[in-house]
């Protein structure tokens, strides 16, 4: 007997802000600990896994404009500064916005941009990022991977771990997340988009 076919995203069960969210705290925890795996591929792992952190930070911005209402919108136009004009553009827009006022967001655009998911962008504040392969007893193969972003050095799984903290409060401040923990449907399309 054949199971009843699906839309993917149902199916893959990601569709929603909570569950984004919940993928990005479970690709959190599969970085943290590809990063002290005892074998080399471990750290190879970190690599993919590190990626997966910053496209699904990125994604976290996707499905809020997806479920965000016309009123949602509009407020989140005024506090982040840019125009809504109701079309495609807008979710570039938002990504845009919130890039210069969160820099985990943007450290995640950048590392993203590495996996080759997102267009290529200018770096008119380039940062730099860096693995280090880290000491530890019995020749186990342990590494940190780091940015370095001006004269700030910070721990990637840190920046991962606040856009995680900075969608889950988004989420809330804007009803993005259901209290039951059921699923949320998208908000309907605007006329010319």
């Amino acid at each position: 007997m054949q199971a009843a076919k699906k839309r993917p995203e149902e199916l893959f069960w990601i569709a929603t802000p909570e569950q984004i969210l919940h993928k990005l705290y479970w690709e959190i925890s599969q970085f943290k600990q590809a990063c002290i795996d005892d074998e080399y591929v471990g750290g190879r792992n970190a690599v993919f896994n590190a990626f997966n952190c910053a496209i699904t930070a990125v994604r976290c911005a996707d499905r809020a404009w997806a479920f965000a209402g016309r009123d949602t919108r509009r407020a989140l136009g005024e506090k982040f500064e840019f125009p809504v004009r109701g079309n495609r553009s807008d979710m570039t827009a938002f990504g845009d916005a919130l890039e210069k006022h969160n820099r985990d967001f943007y450290i995640c655009r950048r590392l993203a941009n590495g996996s080759g998911y997102l267009r290529p962008r200018d770096q008119k504040e380039a940062i730099e990022a860096v693995v280090e392969q880290l000491p530890v007893p019995d020749e186990k193969f342990h590494v940190n991977f780091v940015i370095y972003d001006g004269d700030r050095t910070t721990p990637v799984a840190e920046v991962f771990e606040r856009m995680l903290l900075f969608w889950e409060r988004f989420y809330r401040e804007y009803g993005l997340m259901s209290r039951s923990g059921g699923p949320l449907e998208p908000a309907p399309p605007e006329e010319g988009s």
